[in-house]
């Protein structure tokens, strides 16, 4: 563990892990709280996302196609998420920006992006 000196006193900078692991533990939290309400959101509002997601099919790009039909098929019946699947996690989210204001961006592979907004702030 690595210590650094104040004054002519060393002091070792482990009470720090706790504090991290928390702040950790808090943000991926927060991430997965954020993937489950976009995601919910997305197959809420299918119909709304099924126009954008048949021009996909019809695109030159395959990848984009392929995307598209896969969210058509994970979204036909789906009922809303209540935990954290990460391998199903895997197969639909590309990313997920955070913004300064604590604003945050899911986007999935097809493109989709839901805005979450912290209502605790």
């Amino acid at each position: 563990m690595q210590k650094w000196q104040h004054g002519n006193r060393v002091t070792s900078v482990a009470f720090l892990l706790p504090i991290f692991r928390k702040s950790l533990n808090a943000l991926i939290e927060t991430l997965v709280k954020a993937y489950l309400m976009a995601w919910n959101a997305l197959v809420e509002n299918r119909e709304d996302f099924m126009e954008q997601w048949t021009e996909q099919l019809q695109s030159e790009n395959l990848l984009e196609g392929y995307r598209a039909e896969k969210f058509i098929e994970y979204t036909d019946g789906a009922e809303p998420l209540t935990k954290m699947d990460t391998d199903f996690m895997l197969k639909t989210l590309d990313h997920i920006k955070v913004f300064e204001d604590g604003t945050l961006l899911v986007v999935f592979l097809d493109g989709t992006e839901i805005e979450c907004k912290n209502e605790e702030e």
